[in-house]
C-alpha cells in the first residue's frame, strides 16, 4: 500500500465528520482501512484534547457539572483566554441594562437617563436616545424592531430603532418601572415598584390589564412561560404565576 493510506488518513482528518459521500472515501479500495485509521486517530486526538482540557481546568479551578461532561466542553473548546478588544465610551453614569438588537447593534441604558445604540464592529455610538427624566434600568426589543425602555421616572418609552425617535410615552405606573418584556401575542408587560404589572397594547400604548403583584411588594422581574402564563418576582421571597 506504500504511502497511500497515510496520505488518505491526512486528508480524512481534514474533512470534518468523515463524510461517507466524500469522493476520497469512495475512490480507493483502501478507503475502509483509511477510515478505520482516521476514526482511531480522531478518538486518540479527542482523548488527548480532553486530558489537556482537564489539566487546564484543574489549574484555573473549573469543575464539571457531572462526571459525564467532557472537560473540553467545560473549558470552552480550548478557547484562548478572553481579552478586551474594545471599550465603548459615551455614557456618563452607570450602565444598567443592555440588549443585543436583531441587526447586530447593541443598545444600552444608563443612569445618565439615556439610551445609546452602538455599532459593535466599529465600536462607535451611532445614536443617543434621550427623553427619560431618571435612570434607564430595563429594556426589550419588540418583534417589529422597536425598543421599549423602562425608567425610574415611572414611565416606559417606545423608540424607533432606525431613527431614534420616541414614538410613545407610557405613563400608567405610579412607581419606578424596573422590568419589561414582550408577550407572545405582541403585547408588553411591565413591572413596577408600585406593586403592579401592566399589560399594554404595543401598537396603541393602551393598557389592557393591570395586575396587583402583592400588597406593598415591589416587582423586580417578569417573564412569560411557553404556555402563555406570566411569572413575576418581587421583594418578597416567592414568585407569582399569572394566567
Amino acid at each position: 500500500m506504500g504511502n497511500t493510506v497515510p496520505a488518505q488518513l491526512d486528508q480524512l482528518l481534514v474533512h470534518s465528520g468523515h463524510d461517507a459521500s466524500d469522493p476520497l472515501m469512495l475512490s480507493s479500495p483502501e478507503a475502509p482501512i483509511a477510515l478505520c485509521r482516521a476514526s482511531g486517530a480522531s478518538r486518540r486526538m479527542l482523548r488527548i484534547v480532553d486530558e489537556l482540557a482537564a489539566a487546564r481546568c484543574a489549574t484555573i479551578g473549573r469543575t464539571r457539572a457531572s462526571p459525564s461532561q467532557l472537560w473540553r466542553r467545560v473549558l470552552g473548546h480550548l478557547c484562548a483566554t478572553p481579552c478586551r478588544t474594545m471599550k465603548l465610551i459615551g455614557h456618563t453614569n452607570t450602565v444598567n441594562c443592555m440588549v443585543l438588537l436583531a441587526d447586530g447593534r447593541i443598545v444600552s441604558g444608563s443612569a445618565d437617563r439615556s439610551l445609546r445604540l452602538w455599532d459593535i464592529v466599529a465600536g462607535t455610538c451611532t445614536m443617543q436616545l434621550t427623553g427619560h427624566t431618571d435612570r434607564v434600568v430595563c429594556m426589550v426589543q419588540l418583534a417589529d424592531g422597536r425598543i421599549v425602555s423602562g425608567s425610574l421616572d415611572s414611565s416606559l418609552r417606545v423608540w424607533d430603532s432606525l431613527t431614534g425617535t420616541c414614538t410613545m410615552q407610557l405613563t400608567g405606573h405610579t412607581g419606578k418601572v424596573v422590568c419589561v418584556a414582550q408577550l407572545a401575542d405582541g403585547r408588553i408587560v411591565s413591572g413596577s415598584f408600585d406593586s403592579t404589572l401592566h399589560v399594554l397594547d404595543s401598537m396603541t400604548g393602551t393598557y389592557t390589564m393591570q395586575v396587583c403583584h402583592h400588597t406593598d411588594d415591589e416587582v423586580y422581574r417578569v417573564v412569560q412561560l411557553a404556555d402563555g402564563r406570566i411569572v413575576s418576582a418581587g421583594f418578597e421571597s416567592f414568585l407569582q404565576v399569572w394566567s
